[in-house]
């Protein structure tokens, strides 16, 4: 299988939180319309939901500026609908895209970057991308505040997997199942995220292949999970332009170092009670005159 196939696939065995679901889409949506209404729209990170939205609302211009050329190749065939792309660093100026945009949007876009040092870097450089009044709306990833041992809450997941694919047909409790693996995928990078936000690569790595040996022996018979192995297997590779999480910070320390980014913010809101209430929130903004 190719990287574009392997790509494709894994988004098909992705759904929410990873994958932006409809209180997403809708939150971007209303802080979208209320401003603007022909919006000329920046995407950190091919998603190809994100996307589809900012064409959907009519959008005068959507770009997407992301790193791996693979994931531009796949997401694409995802779309319907005409957008721009920039295969570039969020972290290097782009010229082309200077005060070209009325939005920036990123759904987990940051938890590929260094924190806060990367976060820093790109928030310099993007707010040059947006017009006076501009926003910049973001769903970040966090450790809840709330304390969060792996263990017992990855057997919660399971046993509300198996309450609700109790007596389900095998399309339905496949759907449950891969529902359930993106949860926990995400409870392992939770579970992984030490106290100054970062992720400890060695202790996700471990997470996953507890995990991964557990979920063998309970569904290895079944073709849901025969599918999904690979998806416990991360790129050997840290760092920016790969696909392992590299931070995961608490909310009171995201807040400090997007307002030390130049960021006015003007609405926090959580969203989604997976793998626990509090780990996702949009933090939309504006930035301050330089």
């Amino acid at each position: 299988m190719d990287s574009v196939e392997r790509t494709l696939d894994s988004w098909e065995l992705t759904t929410e939180p990873i994958r932006p679901g409809a209180p997403d889409l809708a939150y971007m949506t209303a802080q979208i319309k209320k401003r603007f209404a022909k919006p000329r729209v920046l995407i950190l990170g091919m998603t190809p939901e994100l996307v589809d939205m900012a064409l959907q609302l009519g959008a005068a211009r959507v770009v997407v500026m992301e790193l791996r050329a693979v994931g531009l190749a796949a997401y694409k065939e995802l779309v319907e609908g005409a957008f721009e792309s920039i295969n570039g660093d969020w972290r290097v100026y782009q010229r082309s895209c200077d005060q070209a945009f009325d939005v920036i949007l990123g759904h987990g876009s940051f938890i590929f970057l260094s924190f806060p040092s990367d976060w820093l870097a790109t928030l310099a450089v993007v707010r040059k991308y947006l017009v006076p009044g501009g926003i910049l709306s973001m769903r970040h990833f966090h450790v809840p505040p709330v304390e969060y041992p792996f263990p017992p809450n990855y057997k919660r997941l399971l046993e509300e997997f198996e309450a609700r694919a109790s007596g389900a047909d095998e399309t339905r409790r496949a759907q449950e199942f891969i529902t359930t693996v993106t949860s926990l995928r995400c409870s392992a990078i939770l579970g992984a995220t030490q106290p100054d936000g970062v992720v400890d690569q060695v202790e996700l790595d471990r997470l996953m292949a507890w995990a991964k040996q557990d979920l063998e022996q309970k569904y290895g018979h079944e073709k849901v999970w025969q599918r999904m192995r690979d998806e416990f297997d991360y790129p050997t590779a840290a760092g920016y332009g790969s696909v392992r999480p590299l931070a995961a910070p608490r909310l009171d320390q995201v807040i400090p170092v997007l307002e030390a980014g130049g960021l006015a913010i003007e609405d926090v809101t959580p969203i989604g009670d997976q793998p626990l209430p509090g780990c996702f929130v949009f933090v939309t903004g504006t930035f301050k005159a330089q």
